[in-house]
């Protein structure tokens, strides 16, 4: 017994376990493989979400683009209103009219279903071109479906596109051919002709003239226009099928002159003067040292400098050639501000005395750092190179700077080249006391008698100054100055000057559109002790301006000015502004234009005239929501704001002699886009859609066409009226578009169409119009999403769905079908009746162990009336 139990015992010493630290890397391990099958579940349950989610989308795409064109083509409506979508680029644009945006729920992921439908042409290498709703019918209508759906917080989308083909089409059978030249002999090339009914149906003349184009038979106007002439046209030129028909243009050069002058920009403050050091009278407290710096506002509208203790809108620093403490910020100058702004055309007086004596007369500062008692702060250094810096304080850039120099260094900071020092080698360099830099007015006038605004950019062209030697200029006994400073109460001076707008655009709307761009020009003068300077300044020529009383527009990179009222005589140069223009010159005989508006927009301009080439007055213009009235020229002039704009000329027909003209521009910043325009005359056809010749039926199109060819179209409204607008004259056929399945009487109308008027064509009587039933198909208290056969008939339907044959087809009732959508809900469209009751089934397919049953229930008597919408939902067990 002893030996048996020794042998287990040894035996259990000999089985070594698991220790806990294998225990734990064991699970460690394990642990971290986990986690890393989970961390990769995570990617593979999104890319199963998103890979659901395309296809998802797909469906609803095809689904869509299905049930549109199960319609007839004349019943898919082109989109004319549209919505936006800026979360894609490039943006998602859909029908918000005819086909609204609709939202879709399937599987917990929201999906937006929009439509967008347009007419479509072939060119002649058959690439599908899209183009507006206006466009004639060409057969060929673009249908794009798009899904946008939300992936976490990023939008996704899947478009669809299709073309709906309608087979019947008028082409172009017709010619018109010809030459174009002037006054008779010498050909023009580059000439456009185009025939104004369709704008679509044009060609350029060759290097001999000539020109040779298609179009569909009728009667037309045929314009030909090429820059440099007037525009010639030819009305009433009859074509028809097969044949060619010669129309010769003698176009006429059109006569010009020119427009000129000078062109300035002035944006904000200046420094118009400085003063080092100058000892004069200070009240009680005598003769002392005093210093100042002048600013001037050049604009027409007030500018803000600071308050007190409080906000600064701009600030005024100096740097000395020491640097260090010998600076000083706006902060520490540590002004007290008397007046907190500067007029338009005044100056603004900062100086280190609250008043003074100068030039025979007290002069008080418009904001000073004078001290107590009679302590005077000489921050300004005499004899040494210095800077004043003239900062906007709202994003710290400086806006003018005034530099100069000693004998031995120069100025820390400068505008082109700085104010140099003369010298003298026995005197203080740089400024001493009585020495002033003045800026110039103008090149070419006196400093006192216009606002000192000229500025080149270059403080040793802009500003007068002395040779700076130990002779001051001024005297000490008078306390004089050659320019005396002024505050802002003094009166406004002209501004005849300012920044050289060099490289400026000028432009004239006038039958020609030339434009040009300002150039440098420089004027030799010699002023002061500064001696000969060229001193630039901007001038333009715009050459080849037609004659007649025009716009002429003027920009430099933000800032416009429009001259309006400019008249332009033959071979005559005239210049701008001037005694007769809008607005006047500033002063008499200066002819400079200064521009101090900021805009962010552009312009558009054109004229609007007949079909006949005569310009229309008192024209109504919609342009970017600007509304203009054209002169007796037929011109319009309108600034709008950049992008897209839209331009509608006699917008709602409002000269009821002439169609409505609508145009899409794209306008950038500065830009003038120039739109002439021929308004087609026309008139209206009215008439009445009903159901029993009372009843209002609304939601009808009706059409009129010649020939087989659709001109126009109209739906009848809320009260069973419908209007066909934009009718050139003429006969037309007008009929409704209807299914073939309808009856209505009579089955067409004809009438011509009245310059100028609204004619009643007549009634339409609707008898057999169709109806929709529309609703929701569930089982079991959940919506069928995976389809759906839903059947309708005023015969009885068998269990299962029937068998079509179509031998025996014909001779059986009519049964109409339609398949449920992804979301559940379906819709049929059946003749409607107030008398016969239908039969309705759905089929379920139901998968089970077995394979696939049918599921199915059926209604009776189930009443679909024309021209409405019935709801009912379809319930199986």
């Amino acid at each position: 017994m002893k030996y048996l139990y020794s042998r287990l015992r040894a035996t259990r010493r000999s089985r070594r376990g698991v220790t806990l630290v294998e225990v734990m890397v064991a699970a460690s391990i394990l642990s971290i493989s986990i986690l890393a099958f989970v961390g990769a579940f995570q990617y593979i349950s999104k890319s199963i979400r998103v890979s659901r989610a395309r296809m998802l989308a797909v469906n609803l795409a095809q689904e869509k683009i299905e049930n549109l064109k199960n319609n007839a083509y004349y019943k898919v409506q082109l989109t004319t209103t549209s919505a936006v979508n800026n979360d894609f680029s490039p943006p998602v644009y859909y029908d918000t009219v005819n086909y609204p945006l609709e939202t879709i729920t399937i599987g917990g992921i929201n999906f937006l279903r929009g439509v967008y439908v347009s007419m479509t042409y072939p060119d002649e290498n058959q690439i599908i071109w899209s183009t507006g709703a206006d466009y004639p019918d060409t057969g060929l209508k673009w249908i794009e479906v798009i899904v946008m759906w939300k992936e976490g917080n990023v939008w996704k989308k899947l478009s669809l596109n299709n073309v709906y083909e309608n087979t019947v089409v008028n082409p172009l059978t017709a010619n018109v051919k010809g030459r174009a030249t002037l006054d008779g002999s010498v050909a023009i090339d580059g000439v456009v002709v185009t025939v104004l009914e369709n704008p679509d149906w044009t060609d350029t003349a060759g290097t001999n003239g000539s020109y040779n184009l298609a179009a569909q038979p009728g009667a037309y106007s045929l314009r030909a226009s090429s820059a440099g002439y007037y525009d010639a046209t030819v009305a009433d030129v009859s074509l028809t099928t097969g044949t060619s028909v010669t129309v010769n243009f003698q176009l006429q050069a059109i006569a010009t002159g020119s427009v000129s002058g000078n062109i300035w920009l002035n944006t904000g403050l200046v420094i118009s003067q400085v003063v080092t050091a100058t000892s004069t009278e200070v009240g009680e407290c005598g003769t002392k040292s005093v210093e100042y710096i002048e600013l001037f506002n050049p604009t027409t509208y007030a500018i803000n400098i600071g308050v007190t203790g409080g906000a600064k809108a701009h600030k005024v620093n100096y740097y000395d050639e020491d640097g260090g403490a010998d600076n000083k910020t706006d902060a520490q100058f540590d002004f007290i501000h008397v007046a907190t702004y500067v007029p338009a055309g005044r100056y603004y007086l900062i100086s280190n005395a609250s008043f003074f004596f100068i030039s025979d007369g007290w002069i008080n500062a418009d904001a000073h750092y004078y001290d107590a008692g009679c302590a005077f702060n000489n921050y300004l250094s005499v004899g040494e190179a210095g800077t004043v810096e003239l900062v906007r304080a709202a994003d710290n850039v400086v806006v003018d700077t005034l530099g100069w120099a000693d004998d031995d260094d120069n100025a820390p900071y400068k505008e082109g080249t700085q104010i140099p020092d003369a010298g003298g080698g026995f005197c203080p360099d740089g400024p001493g006391d009585g020495n002033q830099f003045v800026r110039i007015s103008s090149p070419a006038t006196a400093i006192s008698t216009y606002g000192r605004a000229y500025d080149s950019n270059n403080n040793k062209v802009d500003f007068n100054y002395p040779a700076m030697t130990c002779i001051a200029w001024a005297s000490a006994a008078e306390h004089y100055f050659y320019w005396a400073p002024t505050n802002s109460t003094t009166t406004a001076k002209p501004v005849i000057t300012g920044k050289p707008a060099i490289g400026a655009d000028i432009t004239a709307a006038d039958l020609l559109g030339p434009a040009t761009r300002a150039y440098t020009v420089n004027k030799v003068v010699s002023y002061g002790a500064v001696g000969n300077q060229n001193v630039p300044y901007a001038y333009f020529q715009l050459n080849g301006v037609s004659t007649g009383t025009w716009s002429v527009l003027l920009a430099s990179g933000a800032y416009r000015e429009t001259i309006d009222d400019v008249v332009v005589d033959v071979a005559a140069e005239t210049s701008i502004p001037n005694a007769a223009t809008s607005p006047v010159w500033r002063t008499a005989n200066h002819i400079g234009v200064s521009m101090d508006t900021q805009t962010t927009g552009g312009y558009v301009t054109g004229v609007v005239k007949a079909g006949n080439g005569t310009a229309l007055s008192n024209i109504n213009v919609l342009a970017g929501g600007s509304s203009k009235i054209t002169g007796s020229n037929g011109r319009y002039f309108a600034e709008v704001s950049t992008g897209t704009v839209i331009l509608i000329v006699n917008p709602n027909n409002s000269n009821s002699a002439y169609v409505e003209n609508i145009e899409t521009l794209t306008v950038g910043e500065g830009e003038v886009v120039t739109a002439n325009v021929t308004l087609i005359q026309g008139g209206i056809f009215q008439g009445y859609i009903t159901t029993d010749g009372n009843s209002i039926l609304p939601n009808i199109m009706v059409t009129a066409s010649q020939g087989g060819v659709e001109y126009g179209s109209g739906t009848s409204d809320s009260s069973g009226n419908f209007y066909i607008r934009n009718l050139t004259t003429g006969t037309y056929v007008v009929a409704p578009v209807m299914d073939p399945m309808d009856t209505y009487s009579p089955l067409s109308l004809s009438s011509a169409v009245v310059q100028g008027q609204t004619v009643f064509i007549g009634t339409f009587t609707i008898t057999g119009a169709t109806g929709k039933l529309t609703g929701t198909i569930t089982k079991g208290g959940a919506r069928v999403t995976t389809g759906a056969l839903i059947l309708a008939s005023t015969a009885t339907l068998p269990a299962s769905p029937v068998a079509i044959v179509a031998s025996s087809a014909p001779a059986q009732s009519v049964i109409y079908g339609a398949n449920s959508k992804a979301d559940g809900t379906y819709e049929i469209e059946v003749r409607g009746s107030t008398v016969t009751k239908y039969n309705l089934s759905v089929y379920v397919p139901v998968l089970a162990g077995a394979g696939v049953t049918i599921s199915t229930i059926t209604y009776s008597n189930v009443e679909i009336h024309a021209a409405t919408s019935t709801s009912k939902n379809l319930v199986l067990p």
